[in-house]
């Protein structure tokens, strides 16, 4: 979920100091990554299809959630909040990878799946 070119927009209606306005982007990026090493276990144990479900409801309601924020504090919990279903969302994409592709097509794989992740957010 890329919010950088509507963080002045936000830092206005929320009253929100510039020098704060990037940790919205970084808690966001420091849940994704953390949870993207986390999610790949658990899919393990779960299973990458309830894993990924999980991670699709997480992030609709996340996302949902963006709608309701009225302050800093709000808006800084929901991005964490969407970074962890991010990051269930990627760690479980790229298990999935290993599962089903054999060793020497795997870079390939996850270059498409990260692709596919970067892309979805600009579009």
């Amino acid at each position: 979920m890329i919010i950088s070119p509507l963080l002045p927009e936000i830092g206005r209606a929320l009253s929100i100091d510039d020098a704060v306005l990037g940790t919205l982007v970084s808690a966001y990026s420091l849940m994704v990554g953390l949870f993207a090493i986390l999610s790949g276990p658990v899919s393990d144990r779960i299973g990458r299809r309830r894993m990924l479900l999980l991670g699709a409801g997480t992030m609709t309601l996340a996302l949902a959630a963006h709608q309701a924020v009225d302050s800093y504090a709000s808006f800084l919990a929901v991005r964490v909040f969407a970074g962890i279903a991010g990051g269930m969302l990627s760690g479980a994409a790229v298990s999935y990878v290993g599962d089903y592709f054999p060793y020497e097509r795997r870079g390939w794989a996850t270059g498409w799946v990260m692709s596919g992740s970067a892309f979805g957010q600009i579009a």
